[in-house]
């Protein structure tokens, strides 16, 4: 589900006149199902690819895209836990990250 979605507005489902019963139904929007497929299954073949790549670049990407979408003040909290070896912190947040930018 996509608040892009031009079917359903992001809200997951649409409403449907039922000629049949002559009422209104609701029906889960097609059109975000089929992204959301997509998405699980490029989520699987991504995560099958990078698998596959060395642990030492994996980390780099993974630290350049954190670095580049995060704030100075999230940066700063990352940089903490850095040095203190908090890596459950930092995994947490940096996990916090990812859902925000979806």
């Amino acid at each position: 589900m996509t608040n892009d979605c031009k079917e359903c507005n992001g809200a997951g489902v649409t409403v449907k006149f039922d000629k049949t019963h002559e009422i209104f139904v609701r029906e889960d929007c097609i059109t975000c199902a089929l992204e959301e497929r997509y998405r699980e299954q490029l989520f699987k073949r991504l995560s099958s690819s990078l698998s596959k790549a060395s642990v030492e670049r994996l980390a780099k990407t993974l630290a350049g895209l954190v670095i580049e979408i995060s704030s100075d003040e999230v940066l700063d909290r990352l940089d903490g836990y850095s040095k203190s070896k908090e890596y459950d912190n930092m995994f947490a947040l940096i996990s916090v990250i990812g859902e925000m930018i979806k």
